[in-house]
């Protein structure tokens, strides 16, 4: 649901995920997901996530001297996105999805909201274990504060080895706002704050991991 929401389209059966990840200083990142098989072809699923700084120094600048470096308390900054998608997977081999999601960010006390949708399509070729093309497009909704969500738009193949185990491999373009919130940024490697490239090995049920 993270990458293509029509990748719950025949989901088979259920599966969660959590995940924890302790950065520099304080920074954490926390996501947890959960889908399940909704009827012979939908599927239902969850995602949410939560990026938070820890406690930062705040710096403001001394008027007398006009130097800088004069702490005065702290903050901390902190990012959220809920989502929820569904996705269908019709003539056996094509899949199509979509999810509504909140977005929230708040740094240094100021909070700011968006509601946003994501929409995805995937062609199987040869089954589940078969090779697999998709593609979604992201963050289309109202804008977080003033800026406006980044659009996102990404493409990927993959395939699958028929014992839950699959390679894929992805490229995506966006538009990130001044500044991008802590949760619309993407998993890759950034060039650019424009394109970026993932190749990601998979352990899945699905088989199949372009969705």
């Amino acid at each position: 649901i993270g990458w293509n929401p029509a990748g719950l389209g025949g989901f088979p059966g259920q599966a969660a995920t959590f995940t924890h990840l302790q950065w520099l200083g304080a920074v954490t990142y926390d996501a947890a997901a959960y889908a399940r098989a909704l009827g012979r072809n939908g599927g239902l699923g969850a995602r949410a996530v939560y990026l938070q700084s820890g406690e930062m120094t705040r710096t403001s600048e001394d008027a007398a001297t006009g130097t800088f470096g004069q702490e005065s308390g702290s903050f901390r900054n902190s990012g959220m996105a809920i989502a929820l998608g569904y996705g269908y997977r019709f003539w056996e081999s094509w899949r199509v999805g979509a999810a509504v999601k909140y977005v929230g960010d708040a740094v240094a006390g100021d909070a700011k909201s968006a509601v946003a949708a994501d929409v995805g399509v995937h062609r199987a070729f040869g089954g589940r274990s078969g090779p697999g093309v998709g593609v979604s497009v992201q963050n289309l909704g109202t804008a977080l504060g003033g800026d406006p969500l980044p659009l996102i738009v990404r493409g990927g193949v993959g395939v699958g080895f028929g014992v839950g185990v699959g390679v894929g491999a992805g490229v995506g373009a966006g538009t990130p706002p001044p500044p991008p919130p802590l949760t619309t940024t993407t998993v890759g490697d950034m060039v650019n704050d424009q394109v970026w490239v993932a190749v990601l090995p998979a352990l899945s049920p699905t088989t199949n991991v372009a969705e």
